[in-house]
């Protein structure tokens, strides 16, 4: 079963998600870049699409154009009933497919989480790595599953799931992300050694948290008769 990824050329790595694929036969994956929209496939050719986070915000105009073909790839993906697994600004750009614009964010949150979750089974309670300036909203009609007094940090609607939350996050990638992000990190007082040793010390946990909500999505929504 073919797998379509979306991701920023620095951030390719589906990390812990990816490392559930072959469990549920799921592969081989294409990898598509945001910087270059016009290389990217026909969704409905594949049985996942797969959108990762990004140090971009849906906000940013110079991104107008970019985040208007992933909209519409993910659109087109709705259309033929291909699940989606949107994470942090992939979710982003699914709300904005499916009606729900994106904004800023109250207040930036960036670190380890706890949200409170209505489905734990689906969305374990974390602690969760998250680190976003927009806010993810709630299209009509999803269900809202998860989130922190910041900001929603999960829901689903149909056979697709947007998550807030970098559940694909590996301590190795971190450190990456904390490398080309340490301007902002420390913009918000956030300590990036700090978060780079708690991925570390709980890396177990982490990964366990993320196979937990992939095997869930997958087969409790993904493969669910369409309505």
């Amino acid at each position: 079963m073919a797998v379509l990824a979306v991701c920023n050329e620095t951030t390719d790595n589906l990390g812990f998600i990816g490392e559930r694929f072959d469990a549920h036969n799921l592969g081989p994956v294409t990898t598509v870049y945001r910087e270059d929209p016009a290389a990217w496939p026909e969704p409905t050719d594949f049985d996942l699409l797969v959108s990762t986070g990004s140090l971009w915000s849906v906000t940013e105009d110079e991104r107008a154009a970019a985040l208007r073909h992933e909209v519409e790839l993910y659109r087109r993906a709705l259309t033929g009933a291909v699940p989606i697994l949107a994470i942090c600004y992939g979710a982003h750009a699914l709300a904005l497919a499916l009606g729900a614009p994106g904004r800023p964010a109250p207040q930036p949150e960036a670190g380890f989480v706890v949200p409170d979750t209505a489905d734990p089974t689906l969305v374990p309670a974390g602690p969760w790595l998250t680190w976003h300036s927009d806010l993810l909203t709630v299209p009509t009609g999803a269900t809202l599953l998860a989130r922190t007094p910041v900001a929603p940090q999960a829901w689903t609607l149909g056979r697709s799931m947007a998550v807030q939350f970098h559940a694909e996050l590996t301590p190795s990638e971190l450190a990456s992300w904390v490398a080309r992000g340490a301007d902002w990190l420390h913009e918000h007082h956030i300590d990036p050694h700090a978060l780079i040793a708690e991925a570390e010390a709980h890396a177990q946990a982490l990964r366990a948290r993320a196979h937990t909500l992939f095997d869930a999505f997958w087969t409790r929504l993904a493969q669910a008769p369409e309505n």
